[in-house]
């Protein structure tokens, strides 16, 4: 995460997505967003890909792939 910060920090209209090589490090990186959301969510915009589509990150949602951003439209 805080190469993320640091990258949309240099390149702020910049978007980063990622999705893991398996399901469980997907899975790991959604634990690793839940522990740090609430201190991102001032600074980055941060959206979930399930059904088909971008949704804002929900803790208790199940992504298939993620997205941080300064400013996202969707």
């Amino acid at each position: 995460m805080q190469a993320i910060k640091l990258f949309l920090t240099v390149r702020p209209s910049k978007l980063v997505q990622f999705t893991g090589s398996s399901q469980s490090r997907t899975r790991l990186y959604q634990i690793a967003i839940n522990k740090v959301h609430l201190d991102l969510k001032n600074d980055f915009e941060i959206y979930g890909w399930i059904d088909k589509e971008w949704v804002p990150f929900e803790s208790n949602l199940s992504f298939e792939s993620f997205l941080i951003g300064k400013s996202i439209i969707t």
